[in-house]
């Protein structure tokens, strides 16, 4: 077949035609090897027939005649590769300013991935027909799929709704302890005289001393204790899988807790005016005090809300997935801290107002941060100049991680969205 002869390609019902030269542009190339005897010539027509998309195979034909392949921005990634591979096309031959369209691909497919499992984790799991026979496997995988699989049914919904209800009570009642209006006078049965050991002068100290939270609190608290401890004792006990449930980390951060708080709970209801008396350096004393800095892990309990709601989920994923991001904007952060930090201490030098640069990389992460406690500030005119420099560098450096967080979480919810949309459609069919 002559250089300058004309090759019809029929893709699909729509005919191209070019010149054999164009197509020997790229040997090796499926086209550069068509001749009479391929599989695909028709004799009666002429034409090479390839039951294709025409609309894919048009960047391709454009590649032998411009030596470049730009790719249309409708056109999805995974059907142009499967197209490209069929063709013999090394990805390579695609222009860099379509290199978006064409990799976009791979981003698709790691987030159809991980939404995958996210649905997986959430979807309702049967019985095999051997255990749906018997009354205590069914009573086993629904005490199961009320617990786990919240979205799975209307009670599992309400107990979902349940949980959310006593993490938050939980929390409010560790933080208003600590709140003078939800004290009462302590009544000394057994000491009168004023603990020896405390700081007078701290009034925290005082009022742990001479108070103890309403009885009401306690009795909340209890109740809070009660529910979280038969929720994980049930949840052990309805788990497929007992083994992946007791390596799970929030489930071991769970179950601390749950032991810290009935530990505290007790001191403080049965023993607690005999452990005021003591000696703060005593093992009694310290082993009380850290089971009570334990309980502060109660908190912790909003991630394990993640695994019940799905935007929450949705959220944390958005932040796993600019971990890299964050931890280059932490770093450049502490240089531009160290920068300024430097810089204020030199600018001040005279008026002594950073007395030393540790001193001012903490100036500069709390002007950076927009912070601004006001218990450092410049007093020259340098060093003034120093500080605005340093809060708009913190301002463009901080920002800058918002608008990647942002775009991960609409991804993962707008295909969230999507995938509940199908689910729904599928179930009205």
């Amino acid at each position: 077949m002559g250089e300058r002869s004309k090759v019809r390609i029929n893709i699909g019902g729509q005919l191209f035609v070019t010149r054999q030269s164009c197509l020997n542009k790229f040997p090796g190339s499926r086209l550069s090897r068509l001749n009479k005897d391929s599989d695909e010539f028709e004799i009666e027509s002429g034409e090479y027939y390839f039951d294709r998309d025409p609309t894919l195979f048009s960047p391709i034909i454009n590649l032998y005649r411009d030596q470049g392949l730009h790719l249309p921005k409708h056109v999805c990634g995974s059907a142009m590769l499967q197209e490209l591979q069929f063709w013999e096309i090394p990805e390579q031959q695609v222009s860099e300013c379509c290199w978006k369209v064409l990799y976009k691909v791979e981003r698709n497919e790691s987030l159809a991935e991980t939404m995958q499992k996210m649905a997986d984790a959430a979807k309702f799991v049967r019985l095999s027909p051997r255990d749906a026979q018997k009354r205590y496997f069914r009573w086993k995988h629904g005490l199961w799929m009320l617990l786990s699989r919240p979205r799975s049914s209307f009670s599992g919904k309400i107990f979902n709704s349940l949980y959310l209800l006593m993490v938050l009570v939980s929390v409010f009642i560790f933080v208003s302890k600590t709140h003078p209006a939800f004290r009462i006078e302590r009544i000394f049965n057994n000491y009168t005289n004023p603990q020896p050991y405390i700081n007078i002068n701290n009034s925290i100290y005082l009022m742990f001393y001479n108070t103890v939270p309403h009885p009401s609190l306690v009795y909340v608290d209890v109740t809070c204790a009660v529910f979280f401890t038969l929720e994980w004792l049930f949840s052990l006990f309805a788990t497929p899988c007992k083994m992946n449930f007791l390596k799970n980390a929030l489930n071991i951060m769970d179950v601390v807790v749950i032991m810290c708080n009935w530990a505290t709970l007790i001191v403080d209801m049965a023993f607690e005016d005999g452990f005021i008396s003591l000696h703060p350096t005593s093992f009694l004393y310290i082993s009380y005090i850290r089971l009570k800095y334990i309980t502060v892990m109660r908190i912790l309990r909003f991630f394990k809300l993640a695994e019940r709601f799905p935007s929450l989920h949705i959220m944390l994923l958005s932040v796993r997935k600019c971990f890299r991001e964050l931890t280059m904007m932490t770093v450049c952060v502490f240089i531009i801290a160290t920068l300024f930090g430097c810089a204020l201490y030199l600018a001040e030098v005279e008026e002594e107002t950073v007395t030393d640069i540790p001193l001012g990389i903490w100036w500069a992460i709390v002007t950076m941060t927009t912070v601004g406690y006001g218990d450092i500030y410049p007093k020259t005119a340098l060093g003034r100049f120093v500080a605005s420099c340093c809060a708009v560098t913190g301002l463009l450096t901080l920002s800058m991680p918002i608008a990647i967080i942002a775009y991960n979480f609409n991804e993962y919810y707008t295909r969230d969205k999507e995938r509940e949309s199908r689910i729904s459609w599928e179930k009205g069919k």
